[in-house]
């Protein structure tokens, strides 16, 4: 007989249907407990209590759905506890049937052994009745887990609840609360604990009125851990074993059960006995209700103290966790610092710190907008290294993003604008008294936490923001508006010892992000690199207060990776060790912790972002309210953290009524932590700071000296004072520096300083070319591009560097040539590829 080919599909379907399912139930009926799985339930077995008469107990083991794959070892732990303590002999059964009236009369008690949808075996009303009525007229019930997954209206009532989801999966780990911690059936279980955590996977029930049973464990719903999804109950309860009568009979249920690991679990295994003991009449326990303890339910909107409360700072350095021979010092407290976003210093050492006034001051941010907030200057007047001084440099300001000393002058810029003023302090008393337009951008909208910040004197004298697609410059006392090609750079901006700019993005877990190459050249393309795992973070504090809710967080409530990333800082000084130096620190807020990244370059000159430790954190903290939104180097050659201290971090534009973070926010009381702020200093054992600068009052020949400092900052300052000043007369100090210096970090700031001053020649560029220091020579190469955009001749003064042996070189020659395309830079970077065949990072440009 012939069949059409859809039918033939449909049958071989079918056929394979049936012989996948007859090989399942084959395979599932032959499991059985590992050796090592039945040691240890032998091991686990509570001792022997003496019982009036050895009892019958059937363990029924049908699975009609979801098969269970720990119902082998269930079977094994039931053989055990029967044998072992001498209570009962258990015979085990997957036939219905067994259930029938006739076969019941030979067990004292049924046990329901992950037996989902049993209504599926007991399929006719007849055997449905028998088995309520074997119960219902003495026998006794014992129901674990999967038991309460289906049955019919009957069964439900017999059970005392019906199965109606997991919101607990069997990965996470719960608290959970004894309710009744004298009932015999619980006493002592986990060392007589009020709360005890368990892994396991654990059920909600619909169906489940505690007024007819008596709850022994439930879900303790005053921990946040367990608020997870899919909660369907607005009572938040959540019974985890309970006991009942019913009619004659008792039953005992325990949703958990799902996980191996439960059977052999010393304390279940005891609650479980004792339920035996409870249903075969040999305990006599309590069954009566109970109300549900006021501690394990949530506390109700608007009558609560913030379960996490502000630490003294002696408490706080009590939940530091430091890498050894570190240690966080404290330099600002409050009310010294108020709600500190960003730290910077002045030419003499002063800190001026931004203070976001009205960030989140509730959990609906009201008065965010409101102009109140600050600039503060901070000063050690005794030098014993603490702030002890503070004036308000300019207030009524609305979030101030973004602050650079200058010579005689402070730029601040605010939020809600793309504007920069320039602040005067005439009279040296820490107090502003005029301001100045010093770049007008315009008004601009858009949440806080996606608008500009950095403004940093970068290495090449221009000075560069995120959120932008152009950075600034002074030039003859004008502001020159240069244009990039954007970036997504966060909160918090850096530079290293050749320049380079690294940014941070916050989203998407991404983290901290550096262009390929620079960003005035080639449209923003990321192209981080980072080593396998890198995103993945080490926190130690357990509040479950992240944005992604417990998919983003370890079993205990600790960040698992990167969510808020930002206030990044290659570190730059001369008072920590030095394998420090070029390594790029940089904060993870929600996590309570900060990130130390080393900095690899591999053979083609990628640079590659490695976590300085193995599974862990340069800094971490157990203390909710350390957050961690900035860094610096300091002038004293040590790295500064800012600490925002406070108990809510996002915006309130992530944080809407009905999500997951608002409910944390409100649960743990986290709104309520306000008005606070601590800046640290990072010390190490063997180092004391530095001294104390005095620039600002220094002559420019005295400013040239400091470009040979060992401390980054130190540089960057006198660079950025001596272009300010536009003294042409260290001019033949800065080229000797350039010629003769030993130290090619005083020779590169030489080079820039030159630049600044508006004084590079191309002969005098075409002598740096054989600097002995790669980078010196890709800045020249930066530097020669003005000329050949003038005049496309001067592009051969670049030949003889096509075969420098350094990537840095090759990259920044290909990169130099894009910037005006000609049959010449054509040439050039053809050149230039040609020397480097293998190096496919190149063809990227």
């Amino acid at each position: 007989m012939k069949y059409p080919f859809n039918t033939i599909k449909v049958i071989l379907f079918y056929t394979t249907l049936i012989l996948f399912t007859c090989v399942s139930v084959s395979l599932t009926a032959a499991k059985k407990a590992t050796p090592e799985e039945i040691q240890k339930i032998t091991e686990a077995i509570p001792a022997i209590i003496q019982s009036a008469k050895k009892y019958k107990v059937l363990v029924f083991s049908k699975a009609f759905t979801y098969y269970h794959s720990s119902i082998a070892v269930a079977k094994e732990m039931a053989r055990q506890m029967g044998e072992k303590t001498g209570l009962f002999e258990a015979d085990f059964t997957d036939d219905p049937k067994d259930l029938s009236a006739e076969n019941l009369k030979n067990y004292d008690t049924v046990y329901l052994n992950n037996s989902t949808s049993i209504e599926r075996g007991l399929t006719t009303e007849k055997m449905r009745n028998e088995f309520i009525e074997y119960v219902r007229n003495g026998g006794g019930l014992v129901a674990i887990h999967a038991a309460t997954d289906g049955g019919w209206p009957g069964y439900t009532e017999m059970v005392g609840g019906n199965f109606n989801g997991h919101p607990w999966g069997h990965q996470g780990t719960y608290c959970i609360c004894n309710e009744d911690p004298k009932h015999p059936i619980v006493n002592g279980i986990f060392d007589g604990k009020q709360s005890f955590n368990l892994n396991d996977e654990l059920y909600q029930y619909k169906d489940f009125d505690r007024k007819k049973v008596r709850v022994l464990l439930s879900v303790d719903m005053s921990k946040f851990e367990n608020h997870r999804g899919g909660r369907k109950r607005e009572d938040n309860d959540y019974a985890m074993a309970w006991v009942k009568e019913f009619g004659k009979g008792r039953v005992f249920v325990s949703s958990p059960g799902h996980n191996h690991h439960i059977y052999w679990n010393k304390d279940i295994l005891k609650m479980w006995y004792q339920g035996f003991r409870f249903v075969l009449g040999e305990l006599d326990a309590e069954t009566e209700s109970i109300q549900k303890p006021s501690y394990a339910l949530p506390p109700k909107e608007g009558e609560q103290a913030p379960i996490v409360r502000f630490k003294t700072p002696e408490e706080s350095q009590e939940s530091f966790k430091v890498q050894p021979g570190y240690s966080l010092e404290l330099v600002a407290d409050n009310p010294m610092v108020t709600e500190p976003t960003v730290c910077v210093w002045d030419g003499n050492g002063r800190m001026y710190v931004a203070e976001w006034r009205t960030y989140m001051q509730d959990i609906n941010g009201t008065g965010t907008n409101d102009p109140v907030s600050q600039v503060v200057r901070l000063e050690d007047k005794n030098g014993d290294g603490v702030m002890d001084h503070k004036t308000v440099f300019a207030k009524d300001l609305l979030l101030p993003r973004m602050i650079l000393p200058l010579l005689d002058s402070v730029l601040i810029a605010e939020s809600n604008t793309n504007d920069i003023f320039e602040y005067f302090d005439r009279d040296n008393d820490g107090v502003a008294e005029e301001k100045k337009i010093w770049f007008e951008g315009g008004k601009r909208g858009g949440n806080v936490e996606h608008q500009p910040s950095g403004l940093i004197w970068s290495m090449d004298n221009w000075l560069y923001l995120t959120y932008s697609d152009y950075r600034l410059r002074l030039r003859d006392g004008k502001v020159i508006k240069g244009e990039t090609k954007g970036n997504r750079g966060q909160w918090g901006l850096t530079q290293d010892n050749a320049g380079k700019v690294m940014y941070v993005d916050a989203g998407a877990g991404i983290g901290p992000v550096h262009p390929l190459f620079p960003n005035i050249y080639t449209k923003w393309h990321p192209k981080w690199v980072m080593a396998e795992g890198f995103r993945e973070v080490f926190a130690i504090d357990n509040i479950a207060d992240s944005q992604g809710g417990f998919g983003s967080m370890r079993a205990n409530n600790s960040a698992k990776s990167f969510t808020a990333t930002c206030g990044q800082a290659i570190f730059r000084g001369d008072r920590l060790p030095k394998d420090l130096i070029g390594n790029l620190f940089f904060h993870e807020p929600v996590g309570r912790l900060t990130r130390r990244a080393k900095i690899k370059t591999d053979s083609m000159g990628r640079r590659v972002l490695h976590n300085a430790y193995i599974e862990d954190e340069f800094v971490t903290s157990s203390d909710a309210n350390f957050r961690p939104v900035n860094s610096a180097t300091g002038p004293d050659g040590t790295l500064y953290i800012v600490d925002m201290h406070r108990g809510v971090v996002q915006e309130s534009a992530w944080v809407p009524k009905g999500s997951f973070i608002h409910s944390s926010i409100k649960h743990y009381g986290l709104d309520q932590n306000v008005q606070r702020g601590r800046i640290y200093r990072v010390r190490h054992s063997g180092f004391k700071p530095g001294a104390r600068p005095n620039m600002l009052n220094e002559t420019s020949s005295e400013l040239v000296s400091h470009l040979s400092h060992p401390n980054g900052w130190w540089r960057d300052e006198a660079q950025k004072l001596i272009i300010i000043k536009g003294d042409q007369t260290v001019l033949p100090a800065l080229r000797q520096l350039v010629k003769s210096s030993a130290n090619p970090l005083a020779r590169l700031h030489a080079l820039w300083t030159i630049e600044g001053l508006n004084a590079i020649d191309l002969d005098f560029l075409k002598t740096v070319y054989q600097d002995n220091d790669p980078t010196i020579r890709a800045a020249a190469i930066r530097m020669t591009e003005p000329f050949f955009h003038q005049e496309i001749s001067s592009i051969s003064a670049l030949q003889s560097l096509v075969s420098d042996p350094h990537h840095d070189v090759a990259i920044q020659l290909l990169l130099s040539a894009s910037t005006k395309v000609t049959p010449e830079t054509r040439a050039l970077a053809g050149s230039v590829l040609a020397e480097n065949p293998s190096n496919t990072y190149l063809k990227e440009i």
